[in-house]
Formats: C-alpha cells, sequence, structure tokens
C-alpha cells in the first residue's frame, strides 16, 4: 500500500480540518478516491495550509521531517503573487529548492511532484501575473530537471477546459476550482501517479 502527502496552500487544503477524514473538498479528496483511499489500498494525507506562500512552506519543512511516504506532491505560489508586494525569481527558486531538499532529504527514495500554480482569466489581475507565473513554471521545471523529481503542468490543462466549458464551471473566483476544476487537476495528477 502506497502513502500520499499533499502539500500546497488553500487549492489543496480545501478546509480538509473540518472534514473527518482530513482530505478536504477538492482535488486531493478525488485522487485518494481513485486509489482506493478508504478501501485499504492507498494512505493519504493533506497537509495544505490556507494562505500558505513557498515561503511559508521552506519554513514549515526545514527541520522537520516530513512523514513518511512513497510520493509527495506540492501546489504553492499563488499566495506569493500579492503577499508582501510579489516575490523574485530568486526567491521563489531558493524556496522550491529548500521546500525539495527538505522533503527528499528524510525520504530520498520517494518520489516527488511539482505542480504548476495557476490563475484563470477571469481573475482581476490575472494579466499583471502573467510574467511572474511564467517565471513559476521556468523555475519549477528547472527544479524539476535538476533535483530529478517530476513536474506537473496545470495552466494550459485548466485554460482549455474553461475554454470549452466556461470559467464559471471550472473557477469559483479566478484562483480557486470548482468541483469540475479540481476533478481535472485530479485526473491530471492522477496520470502520472499511476506511472510510478
Amino acid at each position: 500500500m502506497k502513502t500520499y502527502v499533499f502539500y500546497g496552500d488553500s487549492v489543496t487544503d480545501c478546509d480538509h480540518h473540518y472534514d473527518m477524514e482530513e482530505l478536504g473538498d477538492g482535488y486531493v479528496r478525488s485522487v485518494a478516491g481513485y486509489l482506493g483511499f478508504g478501501y485499504g489500498e492507498a494512505r493519504v494525507q493533506n497537509l495544505g495550509q490556507d494562505g500558505l506562500t513557498s515561503s511559508g512552506l521552506r519554513a514549515r519543512l526545514a527541520g522537520h521531517a516530513s512523514p513518511d511516504a512513497d510520493v509527495y506532491t506540492v501546489l504553492i505560489g499563488i499566495n506569493d503573487l500579492y503577499v508582501d508586494g510579489g516575490i523574485s525569481e530568486d526567491m521563489y527558486r531558493r524556496n522550491i529548492s529548500g521546500i525539495v531538499r527538505s522533503i527528499r532529504s528524510g525520504h530520498p527514495d520517494a518520489e516527488l511532484v511539482l505542480m504548476e500554480p495557476f490563475v484563470f482569466n477571469s481573475y482581476p489581475d490575472s494579466a499583471d501575473w502573467k510574467d511572474t507565473l511564467d517565471m513559476m513554471t521556468h523555475v519549477l521545471t528547472d527544479a524539476a530537471n535538476e533535483e530529478h523529481v517530476h513536474f506537473l503542468p496545470l495552466r494550459e490543462r485548466l485554460a482549455r477546459e474553461a475554454n470549452i466549458l466556461g470559467e464559471d464551471a471550472v473557477t469559483e473566483d479566478g484562483i480557486h476550482p470548482t468541483a469540475d476544476g479540481h476533478e481535472v487537476i485530479a485526473k491530471t495528477l492522477l496520470k502520472l501517479l499511476r506511472t510510478f
């Protein structure tokens, strides 16, 4: 039986503290269901935290052992876009590197997936944030190559779904996905997880 740990901000969190199984009501719950959580086929832990930044996650992991798992996923960066006036490429790169190394230091043989942050066009600041999101994608792909971990693209996949169904179908507010948006993330991630 494999164990999966999910790190991230509110998109990952999805009120998991208010849920008896502590999976939340987003993509983590969907992935858990597909993996057989509840049927003795997988262990799943949602460690998302509403409002978390990449700096916050790096600090949270520094010096603290991650729970034992076979697979870790990280979706972090959206809150970096507006906290303290934004984030530089150098700082985001240092944060991602620190996150990866903290997880891998105690679990060198585990699989690690870096997931791409996203914003939908309907969000008022989406145009202003495009360059920073592009930078984050570049940093994450570099980190995946350098650290020999996995990168999961999400922006284009979600944008394509929004074009087909309309943005109201996949996002509540331009940042947080609807149930259908979470399902797109879950199925995209699941395709990768099933290769491990």
